[in-house]
């Protein structure tokens, strides 16, 4: 009897496109399915523009714009000179909403941007606006504390680039300090990581980033002493030698 002609093999499925690629903008997904956090937000040289961002770039939604919006970052020195910020992706668009809610969606763009001066200004704005919204009563001292908090903690963990920690460093926290009039119960679970980067960055090989790492490690420090004693953070901070 002949053989029987052997049956040819079904071909392999074709493979998916990879979590967190293509159009969406989100991050790689992680083992449990949720979106996992990029490495950083700009990787390599401070003159590297196009270093990874999490929340632009390719899957971000375009090219930053050719012209910014000065009105939008008034008061930031050099803001009339910086380009437009590439829209938000959807990811980053969800992340950004208390930012967004707090200073407005440009800032927004402008922080979670590939160009490292744009996150640089949005950090420095910030640090312009906290005082009025605090003053205004636009939004809650532990909104506003958490809002500053985990923008000062998330440069110090994963933004490359020296002169956007320096910003936070020497300008955002100060005055989210003098701004949210926290006690220490409240402050302790969005300063916690915060204060873990910023002893990283002691070990830093840019010696200005290891200077504003210590400047901001006293200011933390002075304020939470004034805390574990019962007085604002305003009181605490105001008594605070800072050497910015």
């Amino acid at each position: 009897m002949a053989a029987d002609k052997e049956k040819p093999k079904p071909a392999a499925p074709a493979a998916g496109p990879r979590a967190g690629a293509g159009g969406g903008g989100g991050f790689p997904a992680n083992r449990a399915g949720g979106a996992a956090p990029p490495s950083s937000f700009g990787e390599g040289e401070e003159g590297d523009d196009e270093a990874a961002a999490f929340g632009g770039g390719a899957a971000g939604g375009g090219a930053p714009a050719a012209r910014g919006d000065p009105s939008a970052l008034a008061g930031v020195e050099g803001a009339a000179d910086l380009p437009g910020p590439e829209p938000l992706s959807a990811a980053a668009a969800k992340d950004a909403g208390p930012l967004i809610d707090l200073f407005g969606a440009y800032v927004a763009q402008c922080f979670y941007s590939r160009t490292w001066s744009l996150r640089e200004a949005a950090v420095r704005k910030m640090a312009l606006e906290l005082p009025r919204i605090a003053a205004s009563g636009a939004a809650s001292p532990s909104a506003l504390f958490a809002a500053g908090a985990s923008v000062a903690t998330l440069v110090t963990a994963r933004d490359k680039i020296a002169h956007v920690f320096v910003a936070v460093a020497t300008q955002l926290l100060p005055a989210l300090l003098s701004a949210a009039n926290l006690r220490r119960g409240e402050a302790t679970g969005s300063i916690e990581g915060l204060m873990v980067g910023l002893v990283e960055k002691l070990g830093d090989n840019t010696p200005r980033v290891r200077d504003a790492a210590m400047s901001a490690l006293v200011t933390v420090s002075g304020a939470w002493r004034g805390l574990s004693r019962g007085r604002e953070t305003s009181d605490a901070v105001s008594a605070v030698l800072l050497p910015l």
